[in-house]
């Protein structure tokens, strides 16, 4: 196994100033702090000893957090993920994801408001199925 080479504290105070700043990822501080070469995962994992707080880990974008609330009142209105998705779209003109309407409700909000939506899964496929069979009627 390699040594580990001793963060020197220049690099900490580096890593300290600009690990919690936007746009600065991890391979973008790897590629930019003075002294011995860092790769980006050695600059997560000291972050993450030193307990350091990023926006934008890794690189990705992150969201009004108002975009929550509105999952989360979307959610006990017993919408689907793509119901959801769609409107958020309309509402902020943000385009996002079913994908990202899932982890929102897994990570985001509170544990008992994704039980209990993912528990009504079935009620909501029975109120598509009736939804198609009145549009087929109405045809």
């Amino acid at each position: 196994m390699p040594k580990r080479n001793a963060w020197p504290a220049y690099q900490l105070e580096f890593l300290i100033q600009h690990y919690p700043l936007r746009g600065w990822t991890a391979q973008r501080i790897a590629e930019a702090m003075p002294g011995p070469p860092r790769t980006p995962k050695a600059v997560r994992q000291q972050a993450y000893y030193l307990t350091l707080e990023s926006h934008n880990k890794q690189g990705w974008r992150q969201h009004d957090p108002a975009l929550y609330d509105d999952v989360h009142d979307l959610a006990v209105m017993d919408l689907t993920l793509q119901q959801i998705a769609d409107a958020i779209h309309a509402q902020h003109d943000v385009p996002v994801s079913p994908r990202w309407v899932d982890l929102v409700m897994r990570h985001h909000l509170p544990s008992g408001v994704y039980a209990a939506w993912r528990n009504r899964s079935g009620q909501r496929r029975a109120r598509g199925v009736a939804r198609s069979w009145d549009q087929r009627r109405k045809a």
